[in-house]
């Protein structure tokens, strides 16, 4: 639908806007010196054309919301395309330690395999279900992701459920 209005004039209007947006960051290490680190990344930037430093407030930063205990954040998007849906609970366990990385590790290890077989094999809620641990930004904790062409409060009920079970047979 959109390839008989593609033009040559806006494929290059295109470009122009795109490549206006893009900075290039370099980090050289190695067999170079400084010279020749400087020479390779004025050959990039040539190449590509803008390469002006962004003012530090137009960077994006990466960023985590700290979730309070008990609180519970819900982002749901409709996808005309792709019927199924994903549902992805998270337990944040904070910022990381040699100990949290062993606990939550290990707590990854013995419910990983259970939650694939109560979820994927007996529920049958999805093709992709996982429970791992999540990490980003010095950040961790544990999840439980589900793909599913069923209602997603479904899911998430399944999820929950799977979750309070473990309790018991974790504390033994």
């Amino acid at each position: 639908q959109a390839l008989p209005s593609t033009t040559m004039e806006n494929l290059i209007k295109f470009h122009s806007q795109l490549m206006d947006k893009c900075r290039i960051e370099s980090f050289y290490f190695g067999n170079l010196n400084k010279e020749r680190a400087a020479e390779i990344n004025r050959l990039i930037t040539d190449r590509f054309g803008n390469n002006d430093p962004l003012e530090s407030l137009k960077k994006d930063r990466v960023r985590e919301i700290i979730i309070d205990p008990g609180e519970s954040l819900l982002l749901q998007v409709e996808h005309s395309v792709h019927p199924n849906h994903c549902v992805e609970i998270y337990y944040q366990t904070g910022m990381q330690s040699v100990e949290s990385n062993c606990l939550l590790q290990l707590l990854c290890q013995i419910i990983g395999q259970k939650c694939f077989d109560q979820l994927r094999t007996k529920k049958q809620l999805g093709y992709v279900v996982s429970a791992c641990m999540r990490r980003s930004n010095s950040v961790q904790g544990f999840r439980v992701l589900v793909q599913s062409a069923k209602d997603p409060a479904t899911v998430e009920d399944a999820i929950n459920e799977f979750i309070s079970n473990m309790h018991p047979f974790l504390e033994n």
